[in-house]
């Protein structure tokens, strides 16, 4: 069965904030008017005010101001949003659709797709990240674990072009270094 069809009853799910000093939980953070359907991952923006988090058995992403622990807005962006990022020049959002094949750009004032980026057949990317070209650190980049095709792609962000390097068997989240040189992936088999 469908999980989305199901409604947002199926999976409700919350935030929990933790007090990293002392190590206890300071509170829980639900959205009642939301549900937020199996919250999967979250991201900050780069001023740490706002709090995006997607909701993986469903097709949504929830803006959410930190301090107060409040939505700010939710919009649609594909089926089964996995991993959401920002980028650090532009505070654009970038979110995977595990259950569609491209990662969804959302501009942060409207909470709008803005572009769908096209990451392959069967590839159903998950874990992405954000880096800069080693050579051209003005010029950024994506790079996706495709979960059911075996690789990962590599989209430049400037020139809209792509290209995939095979890894291992179900590839499910990705870290670049910081100096935009290289990148791992982690094969979930």
């Amino acid at each position: 069965a469908n999980v989305v069809d199901a409604g947002p009853a199926a999976k409700p799910g919350s935030i929990t904030v933790v007090d990293a000093d002392r190590w206890t939980v300071d509170r829980k953070i639900a959205l009642p008017g939301d549900s937020m359907v199996h919250p999967h991952n979250m991201w900050a923006d780069r001023t740490l005010e706002t709090i995006y988090q997607t909701q993986w058995f469903e097709r949504r992403l929830t803006a959410i101001d930190r301090a107060r622990g409040e939505p700010i807005g939710t919009t649609v962006v594909g089926q089964s949003p996995s991993h959401v990022i920002t980028a650090p020049q532009t505070n654009r959002i970038f979110v995977a659709l595990n259950g569609e094949e491209q990662v969804a750009e959302i501009d942060p004032r409207t909470l709008s797709i803005t572009r769908e980026l096209s990451m392959g057949t069967n590839s159903h990317p998950h874990g992405h990240w954000i880096g800069l070209f080693r050579g051209d650190p003005g010029k950024p980049f994506i790079v996706t674990p495709n979960f059911f095709s075996n690789d990962s792609t590599i989209y430049d962000l400037v020139d809209n072009e792509a290209c995939k390097v095979k890894s291992g068997a179900a590839p499910i989240a990705i870290g670049v270094t910081p100096d935009g040189g290289k990148y791992y992936v982690a094969d979930f088999l």
